[in-house]
């Protein structure tokens, strides 16, 4: 059972019209106004969830269909790679080897002690990635090494303050007992 509150104004009747006539016909009015407005409310509410709905459907599919035209496009396309300016057949790679190859020579050409390259065999120090390696664990080595030490001096530090002070008090203790001349006391 539905519960409805309606006002209804009449301001004037025409002479051919009766009083329950125009009340029956405002609050036909009325009412059906007001079903409309709530009809109208729920479907543009439902309208609203569904075109929320189908813009996150679209941009999933969008996005994924980007990530599959990106990575066919990075493992099936190919480009030339010539080895030199004068190679006529030059091999195809996909970007993905590209990247392998390129990434591959740099971490493997000749470094000095600086990591920068060089092509003198006199002043190779080894790859860059021996260069690479080899710092990183250095400075993990140094930072241990600093905090194991700092650790242990702490240590050090501690115990001898503590038998420093240990010392201090007995002799001081045997000092003071030494002058005090218990015969004396009563």
């Amino acid at each position: 059972m539905a519960k409805l509150n309606v006002e209804v104004e009449v301001d004037w009747l025409d002479e051919s019209e009766s009083l329950d006539d125009v009340i029956k016909s405002e609050v036909l009015h009325k009412v059906s106004k007001m079903i409309e407005d709530r009809l109208t409310a729920k479907a543009l509410e439902k309208f609203e969830s569904k075109v929320v709905e189908c813009a996150e459907q679209i941009e999933t599919r969008v996005v994924e269909l980007s990530n599959k035209v990106i990575d066919d496009f990075v493992l099936t396309q190919r480009f030339p790679q010539p080895k030199n300016s004068y190679d006529d057949n030059p091999e195809t790679k996909t970007i993905q080897e590209i990247f392998i190859s390129k990434l591959d020579s740099c971490l493997t050409r000749s470094v000095d002690e600086n990591g920068n390259y060089t092509t003198s065999s006199y002043s190779s120090k080894g790859t860059r990635l021996e260069w690479l390696t080899g710092k990183l664990a250095e400075k993990y080595a140094d930072e241990l090494v600093k905090k194991h030490v700092k650790d242990v001096k702490g240590h050090i530090e501690k115990y001898i303050l503590d038998k420093v002070k240990g010392e201090i008090l007995v002799q001081l203790s045997d000092s003071v007992l030494s002058k005090i001349d218990f015969s004396k006391i009563k």
